[in-house]
């Protein structure tokens, strides 16, 4: 199933993104949660949040902050349905932007393929001094 995120889904957030990525935005989650251009969805799965993707949008641009699918479930499409139910919940949506660090090939690969276009570089824009890819998708 997949909705809207609640401040009772945070911490099951923060331990995915923390398996995921090292890092989690929970904080961020929380100062937020009120905030009516933060857009969150979870996937969950048998009570489990398997997926999650975070965004703001302010009317025409939607920015992606964060977007993780837990490793077990990868390459299942999850991610996939997560994003696309995002797209469709969204309404008004003209330009996407997000950033992602060069050596995620395989987030990379899927905003490829979502038609996501690198539109500059962030030299060693994360703290492990990788290069951050700022990609973008006109609708």
């Amino acid at each position: 199933m997949i909705r809207r995120y609640n401040l009772e889904d945070i911490e099951k957030i923060e331990k995915l993104e923390d398996k995921v990525f090292g890092y989690n935005l929970g904080n961020y989650l929380r100062i937020n949660y009120q905030n009516e251009f933060l857009y969150t969805y979870v996937f969950e799965s048998d009570n489990k949040i398997i997926g999650y993707i975070s965004s703001n949008f302010d009317g025409e641009i939607l920015e992606i902050l964060n977007f993780c699918i837990d490793p077990d479930y990868q390459h299942k499409h999850y991610g996939s349905k997560l994003f696309d139910f995002m797209l469709n919940d969204i309404k008004g949506i003209k330009r996407i932007i997000l950033e992602v660090n060069e050596n995620n090939k395989n987030a990379i690969s899927f905003y490829t393929k979502y038609g996501f276009n690198t539109i500059n570089v962030r030299k060693e824009y994360y703290e492990n001094k990788y290069d951050a890819y700022l990609m973008e998708k006109i609708l």
